[in-house]
């Protein structure tokens, strides 16, 4: 049995063809899925595959529309999260 991890999922996002992103998201939708609407910093670590450096840095820039700032944590709304991903691996964008 095949297992896909979200990491393997972020990286064909980025690197992978259109068509390929959209089977694995089809199986992501079919399969596993996380139900939160915002994911803490340690969640999208783990979602991603990222560390926490990298992860803090997309957060804080100033035109990320998918964080949310709850004091000083940081939050993400997977949503608009997942939207950012899908277009940055559909135009080929470098995150």
């Amino acid at each position: 049995m095949n297992v896909l991890y979200r990491r393997d999922l972020v990286y064909m996002l980025i690197s992978g063809t259109v068509q390929e992103t959209y089977g694995l998201l089809h199986y992501m939708e079919e399969g596993e899925k996380m139900d939160k609407a915002l994911l803490s910093l340690n969640e999208v670590c783990e979602y991603t595959g990222w560390g926490k450096t990298k992860a803090r840095e997309i957060l804080k820039r100033k035109n990320s529309n998918f964080t949310v700032r709850l004091g000083n944590r940081l939050y993400v709304n997977k949503k608009l999260f997942d939207d950012y991903l899908e277009k940055c691996a559909k135009y080929h964008i470098p995150i």
